[in-house]
């Protein structure tokens, strides 16, 4: 079924999101709710959030059971995914990531095509263009993912705009890059961890550039993307446009917590020697190395700008992650 184009004054869309139940649809839920969406949350384990519709999916590969559960929506915002796993015990991590993240978005995009859905929104990863940049990545950059997990995203991309572009169905693609705020897993909640212990960092001697995006900004530009006339068939790059180095990283980590922070210098050659014995070079590239992003053409395409500054959202994930620590 063909979309249909959308009310550019239509602040109170109904919206489905699939992987509702992660850290970033979490706080996408709520973002919806602020802005008059209306929201259902598609999950395996959907949370029960008060104004909005539960829909529990058993696999999202099947067409017709994702098709029932989105069936009220204008607008689906596509999160669900197989992220990154430090330790991968699959027997094909390939083809995993290739099943959750690629077939997974091109079954929901059918089946949001076959309910009449007006625009799919799908959540990819700047990790398509790359791990490391010399210059700032531009939408405009042709794509060069190293690892396993931004490999999928961009399969899926490609795959994804021949379907929409077939089946009639509006598509907006969105890459941020590491995304931080309160409740967040993976890389800066160990960090945090490791600042909150006094433990010794060898990272003053590096000196990178990286760009991130805090959650609340990150959530705000989804939302604006359910209803901008301008967003529809387009790929957006997204961050805090306030890159930090690593050094400065940890800086505003531990002044958040009322803490002095144990940056000890080191030859940044001999912790990227010591990575490459211990097989981490994934780990140091994230610490040592650039990965900056350019948001000219989001900002001239949407009129769009963060809305949270890096130092409050640093202070606001801080401040969650202290409470919760108790």
């Amino acid at each position: 079924m063909k979309g249909h184009p959308i009310d550019a004054h239509q602040y109170n869309a109904r919206v489905a999101l699939t992987g509702s139940s992660g850290f970033i649809g979490r706080h996408l839920v709520f973002c919806l709710l602020r802005h008059g969406h209306t929201v259902t949350c598609v999950s395996r384990n959907p949370a029960e959030v008060e104004g909005t519709l539960q829909r529990r999916i058993s696999d999202y590969l099947d067409v017709s059971e994702v098709a029932q559960a989105i069936s009220s929506a204008e607008i689906v915002i596509h999160l669900a995914a197989r992220a990154h796993i430090m330790k991968d015990t699959a027997a094909s991590p390939t083809l995993e990531y290739r099943r959750a993240n690629c077939d997974t978005a091109l079954a929901v995009a059918n089946a949001s095509a076959s309910v009449g859905v007006k625009r799919f929104i799908f959540v990819s990863s700047i990790g398509v263009n790359g791990n490391r940049s010399t210059v700032p990545f531009k939408h405009s950059d042709a794509p060069k993912p190293k690892e396993l997990y931004a490999i999928s995203k961009l399969e899926a991309e490609i795959n994804l705009r021949t379907f929409c572009a077939n089946a009639g169905l509006p598509l907006v693609i969105v890459r941020p890059p590491l995304v931080y705020g309160p409740a967040c897993p993976g890389n800066f909640a160990r960090l945090m961890r490791i600042i909150k212990r006094g433990l010794p960092l060898p990272l003053a001697s590096i000196a990178n550039r990286r760009s991130y995006i805090s959650i609340r900004s990150l959530t705000n530009f989804l939302s604006l993307c359910v209803t901008h006339p301008n967003a529809v068939n387009e790929l957006f790059l997204v961050s805090d446009d306030d890159d930090v180095s690593t050094p400065e990283l940890v800086r505003l980590i531990a002044n958040a917590m009322g803490k002095s922070p144990n940056l000890l210098p080191f030859p940044p050659r001999m912790l990227k020697y010591a990575a490459q014995m211990l097989g981490r070079m994934a780990i140091y590239d994230g610490l040592a190395g650039d990965l900056q992003v350019d948001i000219e053409h989001t900002r001239k395409t949407l009129g769009w700008r963060p809305v949270q500054t890096v130092k409050d959202g640093i202070f606001e994930m801080v401040q969650a992650f202290s409470n919760a620590q108790g």
